[in-house]
C-alpha cells in the first residue's frame, strides 16, 4: 500500500513525523517554486529510488547528480532512469 494511502486506513498518530511528512506528499512540497539559473546543477544526496529526482527532472530540467550509497537502491534508479 502506498505510504500516503496509510492514513486512510490507520490513524495519524501512530505514524512518526517522517511517515505524516511523507504521506502528505512532501517531495511536490519541498521541490515546488525553486528558483534555478541556466547552467545550475542540482545534486541529490541519498537519491532511494529517484522520487525527487523525478520530480525535479521533469519540474526544472536542470542537470540532476545523485549520491546513493545503498547497491540495491542504486540498481532502482539505474532502472528507473535508465543509465
Amino acid at each position: 500500500m502506498p505510504l500516503e494511502r496509510i492514513r486512510d486506513f490507520v490513524c495519524a498518530e501512530i505514524l512518526s513525523p517522517v511517515q505524516q511528512f511523507i504521506s502528505d506528499v512532501c517531495n511536490s512540497k519541498l521541490f515546488s517554486n525553486l528558483e534555478f539559473l541556466a547552467g545550475d546543477k542540482i545534486v541529490a544526496l541519498g537519491g532511494y529510488i529517484g522520487e525527487s529526482v523525478e520530480i525535479l527532472d521533469e519540474n526544472y530540467r536542470q542537470d540532476v547528480y545523485v549520491f546513493e550509497p545503498v547497491p540495491e537502491f542504486i540498481a532502482a534508479l539505474k532502472d528507473r532512469f535508465k543509465f
